[in-house]
C-alpha cells in the first residue's frame, strides 16, 4: 500500500515531507528528505513501542475530545496509521514526541506494538514551533491554546509577535489579537475553552474596558445566544451611553464653573486628561478672574 503523507504548507523548513513510502509493520526505512533549497539529510522512518515515545510538555494542544479520538482509533483500527509520528531521539531507545500525540494516544488505546515514526534532531524551541503549527493547520487547538503557545515562544524563546507570524504563516494583527485573549478573565476563558463562546465574541467582548463589564456581556451573549452581530451592537451602545453620560458631566462642570467664575468655561476632553478653556474681554475681567481664582 502506498501512502503519501504530506504535513502541510508552513512545515517545510521544520519537519521533512517525505515522499510515497511503502509501510509494512517491523521494516526500518530510510529515505533522503528535502529539508530547504541548500541542505538535505537522511532522516529515518523507523517502528517504534508507544510506550517508549514520551510526550512533550510543550505541546499546545491540552484538550483532546473524546469523540474525536474515537473516530481516530476506528480509523487506524482500519487502515493503520498513514502518517507517521515525529519523535527526537532519546538515550536507551527512547523518544521524545515532537508532532503526533493524537495518533500515540490512539494506538496505545489499541495496543499496537509498533508505530511509524520519523526521527528527528530538532531543539526545544523547533519542538514547540513544529507542535504549534501541526496543531493549527489541523486546527485542532482552540483559541486559548493558540495563544498561549504564541505567549510561550515570545516568552521562552525570546520572539517578537512579528517573528512568531512568520513562523506560524499568520499576520502579526492575528497574533497580536490572539494574545489579547490571555487579558480575559478566567470565567470568559472557560467559555472559550467549553466553546459556549467564540474567539470573535471574545474580540468584541474586549473592546469594554473593565473586567466586570467584559463578564456581565459574556454571561449575556451565553445565556441569550447572540451572534457576533448582536455583540458589537451591544459593545457599540455601551459606548454611546458611555459617552454621553461623559458629555452630560462635562457640560455640567462647565456650567457649573462659568456661573462662579462669571464668564464662559469650556471644557475639551482628550484621551487622557483635558483642557479647559476660560474666557475673558478685557482686562477688567482678566483681573476679576484672577480674584475669584485665588479667591
Amino acid at each position: 500500500m502506498s501512502k503519501k503523507f504530506g504535513l502541510g504548507r508552513g512545515l517545510g523548513s521544520l519537519i521533512p515531507s517525505a515522499d510515497d513510502h511503502d509501510f509494512t509493520p517491523g521494516i526500518e526505512m530510510s529515505d533522503n528528505l528535502n529539508l530547504d533549497q541548500d541542505q538535505t539529510t537522511d532522516h529515518k522512518v523507523i517502528y517504534v513501542d508507544p510506550y517508549n515515545i514520551s510526550t512533550s510538555h510543550f505541546q499546545p494542544r491540552q484538550l483532546f475530545e473524546h469523540s474525536s479520538l474515537e473516530e481516530l482509533v476506528n480509523s487506524i483500527k482500519q487502515h493503520g496509521i498513514l502518517e507517521p509520528l515525529i519523535a527526537s531521539p532519546l538515550e536507551g531507545g527512547k523518544y521524545k514526541l515532537i508532532a503526533g500525540e493524537r495518533r500515540l494516544r490512539a494506538a496505545k488505546i489499541l495496543n499496537l506494538e509498533k508505530v511509524p515514526v520519523i526521527v528527528r534532531e530538532v531543539s526545544e524551541q523547533q519542538r514547540l514551533e513544529i507542535s504549534l503549527i501541526e496543531n493549527i493547520q489541523r486546527q485542532n487547538l482552540n483559541p486559548l491554546e493558540e495563544a498561549q503557545a504564541y505567549r510561550k515562544l515570545i516568552d521562552e524563546f525570546g520572539l517578537t509577535q512579528a517573528e512568531v507570524a512568520d513562523k506560524v504563516g499568520k499576520s502579526r494583527a492575528k497574533i497580536a489579537n490572539s494574545l489579547r485573549l490571555l487579558s480575559l478573565p478566567e470565567e470568559i476563558k472557560k467559555m472559550i475553552i467549553n466553546g459556549r463562546l467564540s474567539e470573535s465574541h471574545a474580540k468584541v467582548i474586549l473592546e469594554l474596558d473593565s473586567e466586570a463589564e467584559q463578564l456581565k456581556l459574556a454571561r449575556s451573549v451565553v445565556q441569550r445566544t447572540l451572534s457576533v452581530r448582536d455583540t458589537e451592537q451591544l459593545v457599540q451602545s455601551k459606548r454611546k451611553r458611555k459617552v454621553n453620560a461623559v458629555d452630560d458631566s462635562l457640560k455640567r462642570i462647565s456650567q457649573e464653573l462659568s456661573q462662579a467664575l462669571q464668564t464662559k468655561v469650556t471644557i475639551r476632553p482628550k484621551r487622557q486628561g483635558g483642557v479647559i478653556q476660560i474666557e475673558y474681554y478685557n482686562e477688567e475681567d482678566l483681573l476679576s478672574l484672577r480674584r475669584r481664582l485665588k479667591g
